[in-house]
């Protein structure tokens, strides 16, 4: 019976340390990079999904960019998409970044002279 009166502490317990658990961050972390057409690799990963994370020994390649850093580190605050917004902070130590600025920024075209009218 003195069990049952901790069922709530240990559930809360759970629901707090969750976000926390390596396994799940790096599932969440590989399909939100799918999601993205993001393609990573990382060694290690920590932090807390709802505050931010930390990965080491990440390649991460997609959409014109490709990142190879010892260490790379996100925060965020997921209680401001509240506000319709996420800001993020993003610091990459010991690495490299590199950019394909045709794959990011695409060249749009200058429209060219009208076709002529053709009675058919």
């Amino acid at each position: 019976m003195r069990f049952w009166r901790w069922v709530p502490a240990i559930l809360l317990l759970l629901l707090v340390g969750l976000p926390a658990f390596p396994p799940l961050i790096s599932y969440v972390l590989q399909e939100g990079l799918k999601a993205a057409n993001f393609t990573g690799r990382w060694q290690a990963v920590g932090g807390y999904l709802l505050g931010g994370l930390e990965l080491r020994g990440v390649e991460l390649e997609g959409n014109g960019l490709r990142l190879e850093a010892q260490r790379l580190r996100i925060g965020y605050n997921l209680l401001s998409l509240q506000r319709r917004e996420l800001p993020l902070r993003i610091l990459a130590e010991e690495g490299e970044v590199f950019l394909r600025w045709e794959a990011i920024i695409p060249e749009q075209r200058q429209p060219g002279a009208p076709r002529p009218f053709s009675c058919g």
